[in-house]
């Protein structure tokens, strides 16, 4: 881990190193971090997801899948997990409980993925899958009693697909902190931009 801090003679900002976090067995994969919620996550090839507390610089627990990380993601505004693991998606919450997990296989091969800042109870896009075919899929989040959920689970409900135009794999997503941007790299080199007037997370 590293801080950022500034130098009281130079006034410049430099990067010191704070502390080495160890605890996978093998290669780390992906990684995200939150000051918001003060945590920082990362996957590894062997299935293993470790939370970390940013501010006593120590592992706090872990969660498991049975493959390599693909992507780990938090969601700002609360803490949620989103963790992608072969044609598996997982929804955590912050203190490691599942909340939700989606099985991708009738789908595109899931190339990487990323969390909203949407709230569970605003019925909107928390999640967002690259696909290898070149589409990205959107995902909402339904409860018991809900009008579109025929289960007495909470489940991943798929609510729009983005088409870029090429057929090509999804390499990398980002949405900008105001939600209304969203850029979708791609394995051909390009990088395709899709904007909203409205949150990019609110359902469609």
């Amino acid at each position: 881990m590293y801080g950022a801090f500034k130098r009281k003679k130079s006034g410049r900002y430099v990067l010191d190193q704070m502390e080495t976090l160890s605890g996978h067995e093998s290669t780390v994969s992906c990684i995200a971090l939150s000051s918001l919620q003060g945590i920082a996550v990362s996957g590894s090839n062997d299935g293993t997801i470790i939370i970390w507390d940013l501010g006593k610089k120590s592992y706090l627990r872990s969660l498991n899948h049975r493959s390599p990380l693909t992507a780990v993601s938090i969601n700002q505004n609360n803490g949620n997990i989103m963790t992608l693991s072969a044609s598996l998606v997982k929804l955590w919450s912050v203190n490691g409980n599942r909340i939700a997990e989606k099985n991708l296989e009738t789908f595109s091969q899931p190339t990487c993925g990323v969390a909203t800042a949407c709230e569970d109870y605003q019925h909107g896009i928390l999640i967002l899958i690259g696909h290898l075919n070149g589409q990205v899929t959107l995902w909402d989040l339904l409860y018991p009693g809900d009008v579109d959920n025929q289960t007495k689970e909470r489940h991943l409900c798929l609510r729009k697909t983005l088409e870029t135009g090429k057929r090509v794999a999804i390499s990398c997503l980002r949405l900008d902190g105001q939600q209304r941007h969203l850029a979708i790299g791609d394995v051909s080199g390009s990088v395709t931009h899709f904007t909203s007037a409205e949150q990019v997370y609110i359902r469609p």
